[in-house]
């Protein structure tokens, strides 16, 4: 599991909820730092899923998501945004309608549920 997330509370908090969970967690503080940790490693070894903020600097979860799927393999990968209710309508076209998302402020259950659905 890689979370991409810019706010450090945040980012720790999932990464604590999510390894009590039993999953491995890998976390970067925006697209591109993410980008370069998935570009380092091999395909065997890509995340099961990918949960990423919208709004970031360097590299935002739009760009990121291009990014990901201008790579053959990288595209593959399972994306869910996570986005402020105020955000999810300002999501760019680029995210195609069937794209997982769950709001923020993240329902523990919810959040859990969507890991299971695409990382188990």
């Amino acid at each position: 599991m890689l979370i991409v997330e810019d706010d450090a509370d945040i980012r720790e908090q999932l990464q604590m909820i999510i390894e009590d969970e039993g999953y491995t967690v890998h976390v970067s503080s925006n697209g591109l730092e993410a980008l370069e940790y998935l570009r380092s490693l091999k395909v065997d070894d890509y995340p099961r899923c990918i949960l990423m903020d919208l709004m970031m600097p360097k590299m935002n979860g739009a760009e990121l998501y291009e990014a990901l799927q201008s790579d053959q393999m990288m595209k593959k990968i399972p994306v869910v945004l996570a986005t402020a209710r105020g955000e999810r309508e300002k999501a760019p076209e680029s995210f195609p309608p069937g794209i997982e998302r769950i709001n923020k402020p993240m329902d523990i259950e919810d959040l859990i549920k969507v890991l299971e659905k695409h990382c188990r």
